[in-house]
């Protein structure tokens, strides 16, 4: 079944926003097994939302997706263009009433009555975070999906009815699995699983982020989807880290089942270890404490740091990086310590270390596990970069 995307805002048009939305929704819809044929942004103009909904209205396409221009103000215009294209009368909702008048209380600017207006024969979907509601408009056996701009509004209302009414409405779905790759390049694993797809008939998507990959395979037969992820799982069995969740939600997963607490001495990360961890829901149970020591001082006089170590060694050393990680277990008592010194960037101080590098070290217990690392690109994706790669070791060390 196919749909397309269209995400409504000067703000995003003009790359104030970032469209987070259209990511979300089409990563959705094709775990859900929906074609997305399209993805538009336009800016808030009637002409120009009515006349991409009348240009829906007669393609193959059978569901559209709007975001945003649903507020009270004079250019949330959505759901007048909508009607118009439709043919439409806007009548007020009650119900919609109700739900903002649950957010705002008693005292309101009287322009917020203009959210309960929406075309006729509308399926409200209740925002429970906002003020204004979404709506399922259907005719002619087609579908116009009508969301929230703000993401923080947009994702529930989405995951709350959205999904359960594209269930019911798409009865082929292919059979999809995800797996997340790391520790090996993109092309290695193009080399290790492309032949399945002539070999099983089916689809294999590789998609690349930063420091880890994602594989995804998509098929209509169960015995070929079957006997596929059984030579994807052998091939690339040391670099599966999961069937979908990032690296982050699969330490904090693991970490709960041995019942270890972890900590971070960070330096060229910056906090970055400890907001990964700490974005998982339920880490409090398995995050103990972190502390982010830049300067070479901080180094020494929190983390107990032998000055002769950082003279003969230099401060982007594995020396000073495993010393960093001692002082932490003497702070925290933690099963699992881990520290980073490395050179970011963009302006590289030491003539003697390249740009790049980081340097960790990683106690496990009373374990030692010292690495240094290259990482290219701009001075936040080295970060992220190395990171993930942290992540990724600590993964397979406790395996």
């Amino acid at each position: 079944m196919k749909v397309r995307i269209l995400n409504i805002g000067d703000e995003v048009l003009n790359g104030y926003v970032i469209n987070t939305n259209a990511a979300f929704i089409a990563s959705k819809l094709n775990e859900l097994g929906f074609i997305n044929n399209k993805i538009t942004v336009i800016k808030d103009d009637f002409e120009d939302i009515k006349n991409e909904v009348i240009d829906f209205l007669s393609s193959d396409e059978e569901v559209l997706f709007t975001t945003g221009g649903l507020g009270p103000t004079h250019d949330d215009i959505t759901k007048e263009a909508i009607a118009s294209a439709l043919d439409l009368e806007l009548v007020y909702y009650q119900e919609a009433e109700n739900n903002f008048k649950k957010q705002l209380g008693k005292s309101f600017p009287k322009c917020n009555y203009k959210q309960a207006y929406f075309p006729k024969q509308s399926k409200l979907l209740n925002n429970e975070n906002g003020t204004a509601d979404g709506a399922i408009i259907e005719k002619d056996n087609k579908s116009i999906i009508v969301l929230v701009g703000p993401p923080s509004e947009m994702i529930p209302m989405f995951e709350k009815d959205v999904v359960c009414y594209l269930s019911n409405k798409n009865k082929s779905f292919d059979l999809i699995k995800d797996f997340i790759i790391m520790g090996i390049s993109e092309a290695l694993v193009e080399e290790k699983i492309q032949y399945l797809e002539k070999k099983y008939n089916l689809r294999i998507g590789l998609y690349v982020d930063c420091g880890y990959l994602r594989v995804q395979i998509r098929a209509n037969n169960e015995t070929s989807f079957t006997k596929a992820i059984f030579e994807i799982t052998r091939n690339l069995k040391e670099n599966i880290i999961s069937n979908g969740e990032k690296i982050e939600t699969v330490i904090v997963n693991k970490l709960k089942l041995l019942g270890y607490k972890i900590s971070f001495a960070e330096s060229c990360t910056g906090g970055l270890l400890a907001s990964s961890i700490i974005s998982v829901s339920g880490s409090s149970s398995i995050f103990s404490e972190s502390l982010i020591c830049y300067s070479i001082d901080s180094k020494i006089t929190r983390l107990k740091v032998d000055p002769n170590t950082v003279e003969k060694y230099g401060v982007i050393s594995t020396e000073v990086a495993q010393e960093m990680v001692k002082g932490l277990a003497n702070i925290t008592n933690s099963q699992i310590c881990i520290s980073t010194t490395g050179i970011a960037g963009p302006n590289n101080p030491y003539l003697d270390k390249p740009m790049g590098l980081v340097c960790y070290s990683i106690k496990i217990n009373e374990n030692f596990y010292n690495e240094e690392k290259i990482f290219k690109g701009d001075r936040n994706i080295i970060r992220l970069k190395a990171t993930r790669w942290i992540l990724y070791r600590l993964f397979t060390l406790l395996k």
